[in-house]
């Protein structure tokens, strides 16, 4: 009888003591969701973060710009003014600048060029083109290229060197008041440079600027060009200019 009274005892007492051990695992989750939940919710507001200041570089409303390339400088004739023996050779175009509201720019572009001049009456013949005019111009924005046009006026200068009856002849013919029209494209190709092309047409006023001559015993003589009359067979007009660059186009 007391075997029968301690067994039945014993197994209630190792009853409750499993289900009290079996609760309170569930009841005590120190691992659990609450404290899991609440470092989930701390981490995810920063997520966000990175993309702040591409957000803020898109708000800017002026940004420097820079044109850079490089290709051909070819002569064109205009007027009585023609390319006889001159054929295209290279440009090189330079023109910083800054865009506003993301559709309009103010830049100075320069172009350095040089013409290949080979005649018959002249020997050791060289060209020298040089352009420094501010540019207004307009872009139109698409998602991974822009197309833009430009005008504007400014400086311009054509050197030529030569012998001439054995003497080196310079002449140099030069306005302030050239004006030029571009266009061009560009493709953003990793932000931020894009690569393109770029074409422009500068116009020599013909009958306008100054016409410099200097010979062998290096005096120079400079002098409107409607004041040169029929001497040292200065032309009346002036050829014009094409210039083709292939341009890389760098933001900050």
């Amino acid at each position: 009888a007391g075997e029968g009274m301690l067994m039945p005892a014993g197994e209630g007492m190792l009853g409750s003591g499993d289900s009290d051990s079996r609760v309170e695992p569930i009841e005590d989750p120190g691992k659990g969701k609450g404290h899991g939940d609440d470092e989930t919710v701390d981490v995810q507001p920063k997520k966000p973060t990175p993309p702040l200041p591409t957000e803020e570089k898109k708000e800017r409303f002026v940004e420097f710009e820079m044109f850079a390339g490089a290709g051909l400088n070819a002569c064109l004739k205009s007027g009585d003014a023609r390319c006889t023996d001159m054929d295209p050779l290279v440009d090189i175009i330079v023109a910083p600048g800054i865009r506003l509201g993301g559709h309009y720019g103010i830049f100075l572009d320069m172009n350095f060029g040089w013409l290949n001049w080979s005649s018959s009456t002249v020997a050791d013949e060289e060209v020298r083109t040089l352009s420094v005019i501010p540019t207004f111009r307009y872009f139109f924005t698409f998602d991974v290229f822009e197309i833009f046009a430009g005008i504007g006026v400014g400086y311009s200068r054509r050197v030529s060197e030569f012998m001439y009856q054995g003497e080196p002849v310079t002449v140099t013919e030069s306005s302030f008041f050239n004006p030029k029209l571009n266009i061009g494209m560009a493709f953003n190709v990793a932000d931020p440079l894009s690569i393109g092309f770029s074409l422009d047409y500068l116009f020599n006023i013909n009958g306008a600027g100054e016409y410099c001559v200097k010979n062998g015993d290096n005096v120079e003589q400079c002098k409107d060009r409607d004041e040169w009359g029929s001497e040292v067979g200065v032309p009346e007009d002036i050829t014009d200019l094409l210039m083709f660059n292939i341009i890389f186009k760098l933001f900050m």
